[in-house]
């Protein structure tokens, strides 16, 4: 059990690296399709305005509407739909979780949130 963790904070780190210095959508959509791709869970990122949850990030396929889905709150107005957690199990889930919210505050504190379009670009440099 400890190596499977171990391997999963490897896979935490590696996500973190490669959407490291991204805008919050490019962000969001790289530690999806590396989910997807390594773990087999799929999801989607939503801003959410009042009760509507409208897409900004993560699976480009349509969201099935056959399924039971949940939805779950992040920071900033910013939410997930997940479909399938893939091989996760709760620890990894709380994990990953947390490091989208890491993600997703450190792209806030830069700055706010476009109107609809869930990106946030970091200040430029001189």
């Amino acid at each position: 059990m400890e190596g499977e963790t171990s391997t999963f904070d490897d896979w935490l780190g590696e996500a973190k690296i490669l959407s490291n210095g991204l805008e919050l959508t490019n962000s969001l959509n790289i530690v999806a399709m590396y989910t997807a791709m390594t773990l087999g869970a799929h999801f989607w990122f939503v801003k959410i305005m009042g009760k509507r949850w409208s897409y900004i990030a993560g699976e480009k396929r349509e969201c099935p509407s056959n399924l039971e889905l949940e939805r779950i709150e992040l920071v900033g107005e910013t939410g997930m739909v997940v479909e399938s957690w893939g091989s996760m199990g709760e620890e990894e889930k709380k994990k990953l979780l947390s490091l989208l919210n890491q993600l997703i505050s450190r792209r806030l504190s830069w700055g706010e949130m476009n109107k609809g379009t869930g990106q946030c670009k970091p200040p430029q440099k001189d």
